[in-house]
């Protein structure tokens, strides 16, 4: 017989809301840029990345993220994110490289800062933010809620996020924490690395900005944002995220939410929540309405939805590709079954138009 086990999920949005909190600071149209760089410890090179994405950090700290991929592909790197670095490695196959809001591609030291300009000059037609606070008492698990909204109407739209957790101050004395250092030597200005040996020993290296997981891929999570919305209407949701089990100190982690349209790829606007002992947004979001359960009867997975307000629902399943495989309108409390024709993982999402629960589900 079949089984069906339901996960907690890694990913998934509690609800979404239109209505905003008052008690929540009221978001800006501003541009963020993302820099998502391709590193390495066995790369000799890549000291120019570091040296360039810190001296980012310190000249736009509001207003440029960087993200250090780093890649094991050629050699042991133990802070190493594979299927985030096989991402990028769809855009180019040299370290080091960064990636500029998913558009502009070039070296993380010569062209990041140009690159930069060039997209802080764009228009801006969209907000976020996100705040962070720990989930449960073992911190194991973080909630992270995202106001977004844009400066014009859609009908048919498709944005959707994607989470970054990194860390920061990340050392280690595993010989494959040293990085290896062209310019030892070298008459050429690179911070401080010129006059450091090759390889520079793991107890001299501190790292910052290392990517440790992205959820729940690198092109993002389907229907996290509704496709129809209006101007400046705000679209509030919760999601909770597992901490990877690869950090060092909780207390220097970061969350990034990016914004990218599906569509295109490109990452049209980011934020940042520095620490989550610190954030309070999250206090003031009320708890999801929609209640689903699902169970197993034989071969077949039932969903029953509960909700405060009486009306229908829709029931949209999707497989692990993102293809829409089964659809149907309930009224609440009414079972819908679902026997799926393969095996694999699918998500079902419930909205009403106003409140949407996402759960996934992994069928044997």
């Amino acid at each position: 017989m079949r089984k069906i086990i339901l996960l907690f999920l890694v990913l998934f949005p509690l609800f979404v809301s239109r209505a905003q909190d008052n008690n929540l600071p009221p978001l800006e149209y501003r541009r963020v840029v993302v820099g998502e760089e391709l590193t390495a410890t066995w790369c000799g090179y890549c000291p120019r990345g570091i040296v360039g994405m810190a001296e980012m950090k310190k000249k736009y700290p509001d207003s440029f993220i960087g993200i250090a991929v780093h890649d094991y592909s050629y050699n042991y790197d133990p802070m190493g994110l594979r299927p985030y670095a096989d991402g990028l490695l769809g855009f180019f196959t040299s370290l080091p490289n960064i990636l500029v809001n998913r558009q502009r591609k070039g070296d993380p030291y010569f062209n990041l800062e140009s690159m930069y300009k060039s997209e802080m000059a764009e228009p801006v037609t969209s907000a976020v933010t996100v705040s962070v606070s720990y989930a449960d008492e073992e911190k194991t698990m973080l909630s992270a809620n995202v106001r977004t909204k844009f400066a014009f109407d859609a009908e048919e739209a498709q944005y959707v996020y994607a989470f970054v957790i990194l860390e920061n101050d990340v050392k280690g004395t595993a010989s494959g924490y040293a990085q290896n250092n062209s310019y030892s030597g070298s008459s050429s200005p690179m911070g401080d690395f010129s006059s450091l040996p090759s390889p520079v020993p793991a107890s001299r290296m501190v790292y910052q900005d290392v990517a440790r997981t992205i959820f729940p891929g690198f092109d993002g999570m389907l229907s996290s944002i509704p496709g129809k919305f209006t101007k400046d209407e705000v679209l509030s949701s919760t999601y909770d995220l597992e901490l990877p089990l690869n950090i060092q100190n909780k207390d220097h982690i970061e969350v990034v939410v990016l914004l990218i349209d599906h569509s295109t790829g490109e990452i049209v606007n980011a934020a940042k929540a520095i620490s989550p002992g610190m954030a309070t947004a999250s206090a003031h979001i009320q708890e999801p309405e929609i209640e689903v359960v699902a169970r197993q009867e034989g071969s077949s997975l039932v969903i029953n939805v509960k909700d405060t307000d009486a009306g229908k629902y829709s029931i949209e399943v999707y497989n692990a590709q993102g293809q829409l495989v089964k659809r149907k309108t309930m009224e609440t409390n009414s079972p819908v079954s679902f026997v799926p024709d393969n095996s694999g993982l699918f998500f079902i999402r419930i909205t009403d138009g106003k409140k949407t629960v996402v759960k996934k589900v992994l069928y044997r």
